[in-house]
This record gives structure tokens, sequence and C-alpha cells, in this order.
């Protein structure tokens, strides 16, 4: 599992989307549109492997409401829910040619990794 701020920061990192909210200012992206990612990420990886709906054999129940929250999501797939918050947080922002292609090699990248 892992803390949805701390998904939040690596997501960030790869959207060099760092600097904002050092000096106080507005990031890039919000934490709302980070979130909606990390909603439709989550959906996305339950629709590839059924298997992530469960934690230790149990339903996990999962909405993202804090900070500190965690998604329950094997630690394995980490990365791909990264991923794919990145691709989501690119794909708002498509009027750019070169981030529509993040866009799609994030997608690739997490579709890969939801696959191990």
């Amino acid at each position: 599992m892992i803390k949805i701020k701390e998904l939040f920061r690596r997501a960030r990192i790869k959207l060099l989307d760092t600097e904002g909210g050092d000096r106080g200012e507005l990031y890039r992206w919000s934490e709302d549109e980070l979130r909606d990612g990390v909603f439709n990420a989550v959906e996305h990886i339950h629709s590839i492997r059924p298997e992530t709906r469960y934690v230790n054999g149990v339903l996990a129940d999962f909405h993202v409401d804090g900070e500190t929250e965690e998604i329950p999501v094997d630690p394995r797939f980490t990365e791909a829910l990264v991923c794919y918050v990145v691709y989501c947080a690119y794909l708002k922002d498509d009027s750019d040619t070169e981030n529509l292609q993040n866009a799609e090699n994030y997608l690739a990248k997490a579709n890969t990794l939801m696959q191990i």
C-alpha cells in the first residue's frame, strides 16, 4: 500500500511539478486533479487485474479522502499507479502535442507494469 501523499509526490516528480509548492505557489496540477487520476488509476488496475480488489484476501474498501490515506493496492503495482496518474495529468493538458505524447507513453508504461 502507498499513502496518497507519497503517490502525489512521486507523480509530481515525473511531471516536473515540484517547485511551485516549495515556494508557496500553486502547483500546475491541483491535488484534486491528481486525486481524480488516482481514482482512475485504481479503477483501471482493477479492470486489468481484478485480484487487486483484494488485500490479504479481503475485498478492499477504496475511497480517496485525505492525504494520509493509504491506497489498498499491492506494492508491486505502485509504480503503475504513479504512471497512470501522470498519464491522466498529461491527458488533461493535451493542447500541447508533447504532453499528449507524454500521456501516451505513461499509459503504455502503466499498462505494462500492471501486467507484471
